[in-house]
This record gives C-alpha cells, structure tokens and sequence, in this order.
C-alpha cells in the first residue's frame, strides 16, 4: 500500500520550470551534459520512470553520462564529496576540466560536492534554506527559467 502511494506521488512529480527548454537548448547548441544524482541506481530509475515516455533519461538522448553515485563502483563517497562529480566529469567522451563544468544543484550535499571539485555551481532554491552553502555557489535561481546561459559563455536563448 506505502508503495503504491509513493509510486503515484512520484508519478506526479514534475521538471522544474524551464528545465527541458535549458536541455533542448544546450543539446541544440550541441553541449554535452551529464547527471550525478547520490541516488542508486534502482531508486534513480524508480524516481525517473515516469519520464520515459519522453526518453528523458535515456544515454544519449540529452545525458552523456548519468552517474548513480551510491551504487556506482567508483563512487567509494557520496555526496558532499567531491568524488561523484569528478567520477561524473571523467566519465565524459571529451573530459572538461572542473571550472569548466557548470553544475545546478539543489541540496545542501550537492553544493558542496560541486564545489569541492572545483566546478562552478548554479543554487536552484526551492523551499529549504541554504544558508551554509548559498556563498559557495555562482549564483542562486528561484527556477530554470530564471537562467541567462549567455552569463556563464553559453549560447544565448533565441
């Protein structure tokens, strides 16, 4: 029964705004991305289900790289270390260096993981406070929407 309720309130979950007009923006533009979520992979792929219709979270389709950092073999520390992005970084065909990477993060760990290797990370607020780590980060947005890529050398919306 827990199940079954955590399934539909998982299904209801939605792509923060503005989130797959900045993927099909960067995939146009031809930049590659990738995902580091502390999440297993089983849970990962529990949470993202909903989203295959679409094939959001298909390799390849917008993520070069998808990282599960709990169960990924050379993931020996989960988040806030810095180990799951660099793993993540390394992962890609044309390996960037970590100030080029630009990370959106939206937990505590996350941030910290992000900056501690060395990548310039984008605070996506929702309703917790960051207080901790909101001076860590490049700059704090409210939603995707909120985003000028041209800010961080990135093609320009059109």
């Amino acid at each position: 029964e827990y199940n079954k309720h955590l399934k539909e309130a998982i299904r209801n979950v939605k792509l923060k705004p503005g989130a797959l007009k900045l993927l099909n923006h960067l995939k146009s533009h031809k930049i590659p991305m990738g995902l580091c979520t502390a999440l297993n992979k089983k849970d990962f792929q529990f949470e993202t289900e909903h989203f295959n219709d679409i094939g959001l979270f298909e390799i390849g389709k917008y993520f070069e790289v998808i990282v599960t950092a709990e169960d990924d073999a050379d993931v020996c520390e989960n988040k806030p270390s810095p180990i799951p992005y660099l793993v993540t970084i390394n992962r890609f065909r044309n390996i960037p260096k970590p100030e080029n990477v630009l990370v959106f993060e939206d937990s505590n760990e996350g941030i910290q993981s992000a900056v501690f290797a060395g990548t310039q990370c984008v605070m996506l607020q929702d309703v917790r406070q960051y207080e901790n780590t909101s001076q860590l980060v490049v700059i704090t947005l409210t939603s995707f929407n909120d985003f000028k890529p041209e800010l961080f050398s990135l093609p320009k919306y059109e």
